[in-house]
């Protein structure tokens, strides 16, 4: 059985995989018989196959070598249920990865754009209609208010007032 940092350098691995490379290992993943795969010796695919069969996870049925000097050409591994198993696992952890970072990408391009925006439109507005600092304040209070009311659900628009409240506070500390 792998342990758990086996597992975890075989994913650190996985991240640097090509996309041409992943498509490969999804598809061995989903193969209904055993996966097979051959490999270069010193390629990226065979130090990711040499680690799974070194975790249990498969073996290396074969070695092709060429005449003398005796150097070895291909390898030729085959992926256990184990294997499969793990190897669905980590592809499916990439998989959430790769979401994850690109809803952070989309949020913090909204976050700039906002940011770059929004604040001096807000700031003209008010002061062109003959308004105060406060009048700013209690413009962004609404904003900030009606935002959340059309946003977050009923039971929890109180923890996200608290939110914003403790988030007041650490401003008032600057």
């Amino acid at each position: 059985m792998a342990t758990d940092a086996e597992i975890e350098a075989l994913l650190r691995r996985l991240r640097f995989t090509g996309p041409g490379d992943l498509s490969i290992h999804h598809a061995a993943v989903a193969a209904a018989k055993i996966p097979h795969m051959a490999t270069s010796p010193g390629s990226d695919n065979d130090k990711l196959w040499t680690m799974m069969q070194a975790m249990g996870w498969g073996t290396l049925e074969s070695e092709m070598v060429h005449p003398p000097p005796q150097q070895v050409v291909m390898k030729r591994f085959t992926l256990n249920d184990e294997g499969k198993d793990g190897l669905a696992r980590l592809l499916e952890t990439l998989q959430q990865e790769k979401a994850a970072a690109e809803r952070s990408a989309k949020l913090q391009a909204a976050f700039d754009e906002l940011r770059g925006t929004v604040p001096e439109r807000i700031r003209e507005l008010v002061l062109d209609a003959g308004g105060s600092q406060i009048d700013i304040t209690k413009l962004l209070l609404a904003v900030v208010t009606a935002t959340m009311q059309r946003s977050i659900s009923e039971h929890n628009f109180k923890a996200h007032l608290e939110f914003l409240y403790e988030n007041a506070k650490e401003i008032l500390k600057l």
